[in-house]
């Protein structure tokens, strides 16, 4: 978490399934079809980062995947950032 005078930042790393780069693309899409998911994730399809993505951007805040982040194992970094 850091802190500055006007926003917070809340970093979560994904521990769950793998996440391709072509995914990273289409996981703020709410309702994405099952066949542009890999065969492993079809049953754990969810309004989760959706909804978070627009209950963040309507109290003016920011969430975006951190490309830089992205490792061998295809686990992804989420940043998350809230006016104060």
């Amino acid at each position: 978490m850091k802190k500055n005078e006007n926003s917070i930042q809340i970093s979560f790393i994904n521990t769950g399934n793998r996440i391709t780069p072509e995914q990273i693309s289409i996981i703020f899409n709410p309702l994405t079809q099952l066949d542009e998911l890999e065969e492993n994730l079809r049953d754990k399809i969810s309004m989760g980062l959706p909804f978070a993505s627009h209950v963040i951007r309507a109290h003016g805040g920011k969430i975006k995947i951190d490309t830089q982040f992205y490792d061998i194992e295809h686990k992804i970094k989420i940043d998350v950032t809230l006016p104060t």
